[in-house]
């Protein structure tokens, strides 16, 4: 393993990130006034992804990847509090294979 070899670097605010399995993704969320989104950065890549565009007072948080590339978020909004999942970064290898 060559530790002096940079791969990556991604400057960004936001919180909680989470790298996928195969080490291509990194998820996050990132607050803006009184609410918070999901981006996806492709790290191959350099490209970054809007998740979530949440209302004012909603918020997405605590971005996970699963072993198959799909992620899951919480999402807050008033008293409601529920979990969504998201296939993007899977759509986005499917689109570069082909």
């Amino acid at each position: 393993i060559d530790v002096d070899r940079v791969v990556a670097r991604v400057c960004t605010p936001g919180a909680k990130a989470n790298i996928s399995f195969d080490e291509r993704f990194m998820v996050t969320h990132t607050y803006g006034g009184n609410t918070s989104n999901i981006i996806l950065f492709d790290l191959l890549t350099g490209q970054q992804h809007q998740v979530t565009n949440m209302p004012e007072g909603a918020k997405a948080l605590f971005p996970h990847f699963r072993s198959d590339n799909w992620f899951y978020f919480l999402v807050r909004s008033g008293a409601d509090e529920f979990v969504v999942a998201s296939d993007l970064a899977v759509q986005l290898m499917t689109r570069d294979s082909q």
